[in-house]
């Protein structure tokens, strides 16, 4: 065969435009900045006052304030940090590296970690106990979702059927929308992000029904029985899908579907922006119980940050939810 010329760049990027890489990649820039829109439109750019002001004026927030926690405050202390160690990642190219393309694969990692890590320290303080796996903590999400007020939208909305298709929490039924239209409404194209998780969990709980039961095609009503049983698919569970997909799909959807470095910095701006605020919402429900655990871990972080970065991300958050002067 004849050597390929890898130097001929102009000639991949006319092609790439219409690969399956650059639609999954469109795809999920979609998705995230269907979910930052959203917190755009309710709190606005600068969200953090807003959004501790929502949290801290919500019921179920307030008869978390002044029942001090009473579990293992080293545990807590562990979650924090390894949260906030996790969203540093965030930060480790510059948005004007050629790099950001390949880094926005492990974005979407840092991103699940960070923020579940969080959920945990918020679980942890309202059990005692904090869930041993994804699974249960993604569970113990959408059962907060399914049955209290606790989290405002975004984090409240969810997707809970696909067989017969409903949803929860939104104010106006989601009008379907394309996955890869440009300019959609965040709520439509949130709903459809949540629709398309909960589809792909359903067709994996499905298969390993189907060969559970040996069978070669699994009934309609034994795949609606799955759907009805399924707990709501919410934000939390689609960026649990956005870290798999980049630990275990295909990576060229980065390197092949970025396409260009405008749409690298649209990815990680809404990575960073998603994650800051799902951050701030536990932050704010975990010092309902724990003000001191979070301000001598927040102040002992920030103060050993070399890049100075937490200071103005974590630092910002932890001001504003009245821990750190």
């Amino acid at each position: 065969m004849s050597p390929v010329n890898i130097n001929d760049l102009d000639v991949y990027a006319l092609v790439d435009a219409d690969t399956d890489e650059a639609k999954a990649f469109t795809t999920y820039l979609g998705y995230w900045d269907a979910i930052a829109g959203v917190i755009e439109d309710r709190y606005g750019l600068e969200y953090h006052q807003p959004l501790v002001n929502n949290l801290k004026a919500r019921r179920p927030v307030k008869k978390l304030t002044g029942k001090s926690f009473k579990g293992d405050e080293q545990v807590l202390r562990q979650l924090l940090l390894g949260a906030w160690t996790q969203e540093l990642g965030l930060y480790a190219v510059d948005d004007d590296d050629p790099r950001l393309m390949l880094q926005n694969l492990w974005n979407n990692v840092y991103a699940y970690y960070a923020t579940s890590r969080a959920a945990a320290s918020f679980l942890l303080v309202r059990d005692r106990k904090a869930p041993k796996n994804h699974r249960k903590t993604l569970s113990a999400l959408a059962s907060i979702v399914e049955g209290s007020r606790v989290l405002p939208k975004p984090w409240s909305l969810a997707c809970t059927g696909h067989v017969v298709l409903s949803f929860r929490g939104f104010d106006f039924a989601p009008d379907e929308v394309s996955n890869l239209a440009a300019n959609s409404d965040p709520y439509d194209l949130l709903a459809k992000g949540l629709k398309t998780t909960r589809e792909k969990r359903l067709a994996k709980l499905a298969e390993e029904r189907r060969q559970s039961l040996g069978k070669k095609r699994l009934p309609n009503s034994e795949r609606a029985r799955i759907d009805q049983k399924l707990e709501p698919t919410t934000v939390f569970e689609f960026l649990w899908r956005a870290r798999t997909r980049s630990n275990y799909g295909d990576p060229s959807m980065f390197y092949v579907g970025t396409l260009d470095h405008a749409r690298s910095e649209r990815y990680v701006q809404a990575v960073r922006f998603v994650t800051g605020a799902t951050m701030l919402l536990f932050e704010v429900l975990v010092a309902q119980r724990a003000p001191d655990v979070v301000a001598e871990a927040g102040a002992h972080f920030i103060s050993r940050d070399r890049t100075n970065i937490s200071g103005e991300v974590l630092g910002e958050r932890l001001r504003s939810v009245g821990v750190l002067a």
